[in-house]
């Protein structure tokens, strides 16, 4: 679990249980061994609690269910906002193939003033810095 993880969580629960905290980790390790390239741009949609097509949704609450049964799948976009937030977030730190698109996704959303909400400011932070740290060839 990432260190930061469960104080991302408050915004959902303020006093969450270590066995929800590590419920809804297995979830995201489960989520991100999964993702494919159009999934990234998907999770950065649903952190900013932007509309997601229904595929990807049943697939994002089906890797929570499986972790956690009484995860609830209606009336909890604070909670998948985090969760797809973390989600990014563990990518990026283990450097998951297509990273580098969610992270953009995550910056184009942020720059076009798009996000809905202000419940994960920190994965932008986290998404820029991911994308300084890419060491990508510059021509000669």
């Amino acid at each position: 679990m990432m260190p930061l993880f469960s104080n991302w969580y408050l915004e959902v629960n303020p006093d969450p249980s270590k066995e929800v905290l590590n419920d809804r980790w297995s979830g995201i390790e489960t989520l991100c061994e999964t993702l494919k390239l159009d999934d990234f741009v998907e999770l950065a949609k649903l952190a900013f609690n932007a509309e997601v097509g229904p595929n990807f949704k049943s697939r994002f609450n089906t890797a929570f269910q499986d972790a956690d049964s009484a995860f609830r799948t209606v009336g909890n976009e604070v909670e998948n906002a985090v969760l797809a937030g973390a989600a990014l977030a563990y990518c990026f730190e283990n450097s998951f193939p297509n990273s580098t698109e969610g992270a953009l996704a995550v910056c184009c959303i942020n720059s076009a003033g798009l996000r809905s909400n202000e419940i994960t400011p920190w994965l932008v932070s986290l998404a820029e810095s991911f994308l300084r740290e890419l060491e990508l060839p510059t021509k000669s």
